[in-house]
This record gives structure tokens, sequence and C-alpha cells, in this order.
């Protein structure tokens, strides 16, 4: 779970980096990237997705979902 949030956070930071160095010339040299992790949890898996914005100039990039799923319990044999 967290490499999937360790990759989406690279994901959004990439996509953002024109963005983040804009709005660190505008703001003495300073920038803020705000990173959303979501979780939906059900009962046969986890999906995970983030979200990535930048205040100004404005700008917002979106993460590829992953699904991460519990597994199956195992089948006794018939004996």
């Amino acid at each position: 779970m967290l490499e999937s949030v360790s990759i989406q956070a690279k994901q959004i930071a990439e996509d953002l980096i024109a963005q983040i160095r804009l709005c660190a010339l505008e703001n003495e040299m300073c920038s803020d990237v705000l990173i959303k992790v979501h979780f939906e949890f059900d009962e046969k898996n986890t999906e995970i997705w983030s979200e990535g914005a930048v205040a100004f100039p404005p700008k917002q990039s979106v993460s590829e979902c992953f699904s991460i799923g519990y597994g199956e319990e195992e089948k006794k044999p018939n004996s």
C-alpha cells in the first residue's frame, strides 16, 4: 500500500514540476503542493488514487488508480 502511494506522489510531482517552478518564481522561491490520497475499501480490495495541486499558477494532477486485492482464501482439498 505504501509503495502505491509513493508511486502516485512521484507521478503527481513529475506532472506538476513546471507549475511548482513557476509558483516558486512568483512567491519568493517557495512553492507548495497539496497531495490528497484517497482510499476506498470494500470486501475484496482497496482502491487508492491521489490528486495534487499547486495554488499559483493553479494546476491539478490526478494519479492512476491502484487496486490492491486481499487475495482469496485457500481452498482445502477434499479428503
